[in-house]
């Protein structure tokens, strides 16, 4: 039954929400009234819309009892879930009917009488309300200026590094493959532009060229002896040192005397 009882009492506020939405429609069309809904129809309508309003003052009053007494009388109530299982079946099948008995002979009997007194305490609070909230809404106005200006002032001493920062943030193209592909582009361009700048990296002559190729072991290029392929167009040559004594000799032979 722990259970049972708060799925009955949404099942009742589901019923009380949607025939209260059934009942807030007008009426359909009537042929014989030009269109307008018809007068018995609009008399219906007031007929529920009363039984509403009394569905859901009796359904105010069982919340404010459930969350007031509802803990003291289960621990002295025998059975206490079962009963209150049996009230909302019986007003979720009576619906208007169950519930109109109960607000002519129960609910207002007991507010009929203080009417006046409850009126005039409602009004007060209502009255404190809207004063209050006038008060606290003063400070903000007067406050809200000085903000601004002093946020304004906290701007102007900033360098003009960070206001720019700050500034370019909102023109920040968001991350897209069209962006990507802009980069990319620019990025080809930039290594165009400095190959056409500084030109191509120098060749060595044929016969160190012959020579490197002779001393490198199998599977090894050329390039990989001057360092990466992917930096091949970017290092310029180095020729490596000549340790052979006959290359030595060639070289005196070569030079001028």
């Amino acid at each position: 039954m722990g259970l049972f009882v708060p799925i009955l009492r949404l099942s009742m506020l589901f019923l009380n929400v949607w025939e209260t939405y059934k009942t807030l429609q007008m009426p359909p069309p009537s042929k014989k009234n030009d269109g307008l809904p018809s007068v018995r129809a609009l008399s219906q309508r007031k007929r529920d819309m009363k039984g509403c309003i009394a569905v859901w003052m009796v359904w105010c009053i069982y919340i404010m009892y459930e969350r007031s007494v509802d803990t003291t009388l289960r621990m002295f109530t025998p059975f206490y879930d079962e009963i209150k299982s049996v009230i909302i079946i019986f007003l979720m099948l009576s619906r208007a009917r169950g519930a109109e008995p109960i607000y002519l002979h129960v609910i207002r009997p007991v507010l009929k009488p203080h009417t006046g007194t409850i009126d005039m305490l409602l009004d007060f609070f209502i009255v404190l309300g809207d004063f209050l909230f006038a008060i606290l809404m003063v400070p903000i106005h007067l406050i809200t200026p000085q903000v601004t200006a002093t946020l304004s002032l906290i701007e102007s001493r900033l360098p003009k590094r960070v206001q720019s920062y700050f500034s370019g943030l909102g023109d920040q193209k968001p991350i897209t493959r069209e962006n990507e592909q802009e980069a990319d582009g620019s990025k080809s361009g930039h290594r165009t532009s400095f190959a056409s700048k500084y030109g191509s990296p120098p060749t060595p002559p044929p016969e160190q060229a012959a020579h490197l190729s002779a001393d490198a072991p199998r599977g090894v290029t050329h390039a990989s002896q001057l360092g990466s392929h992917h930096d091949t167009a970017a290092t310029p040559f180095v020729p490596p040192p000549l340790d052979d004594d006959s290359a030595v000799q060639e070289g005196f032979r070569q030079s001028p005397q």
